[in-house]
């Protein structure tokens, strides 16, 4: 008996890498798709549960080909490996955690029940509402209590290649944002 030989693209690291930008890409366009339908539908539209139920696939396929799914997010928008997979041409929904110095957003495999959801609704609150420290993305995601869903956040921004900067951190101890999602994993 011959053991199966995987299909090449297993083999090639960069179609792999590919294969992972172009399925982030698709939940984050599914994520837009479904916020936009939170404008355009009233609350409770099966419109609104079909996009939610799309955008459930997606992030169920990303994690069955890739485990979890951590957007990092930057001024360009989010990305993955370094490739921005939505917001570059647009403010898109990564603007709110970016403005609350959100790093990094896990979406974890597995099933998140209705935590994506509520995160839907936290994301087109702060991209319809006003600005406030009150209603933040920040102060919503804590109010929420998410269980699964995690953010990466900078708290503090220090260089920490100064003393001074170093020691205004706190502990002295710098980190990546990396380190810091990979400890969520």
């Amino acid at each position: 008996m011959t053991t199966p030989v995987p299909p090449r693209e297993n083999l090639d690291p960069l179609a792999a890498a590919r294969r992972r930008i172009a399925a982030a890409a698709e939940v984050c366009a599914a994520v837009q798709v479904t916020l936009d339908a939170y404008r355009t539908y009233d609350e409770g539209h099966h419109a609104i549960a079909a996009f939610q139920e799309a955008l459930a696939q997606k992030v169920a396929a990303f994690g069955a080909e890739f485990d979890d799914l951590a957007l990092y997010v930057t001024p360009r928008g989010l990305s993955v490996d370094g490739k921005v997979v939505s917001g570059e041409k647009t403010d898109g929904f990564g603007l709110p955690m970016f403005l609350d110095g959100v790093q990094a957003l896990v979406l974890p495999r597995g099933d998140l029940g209705g935590e994506l959801p509520r995160l839907l609704a936290i994301l087109r609150a702060c991209l319809d509402g006003e600005k406030s420290v009150v209603h933040s993305f920040a102060t919503r995601f804590w109010e929420a209590d998410f269980q699964r869903i995690r953010v990466v956040m900078a708290d503090t921004f220090a260089d920490g290649g100064d003393a001074a900067g170093a020691a205004s951190a706190g502990s002295g101890e710098t980190f990546s944002v990396e380190d810091g999602v990979k400890a969520l994993l």
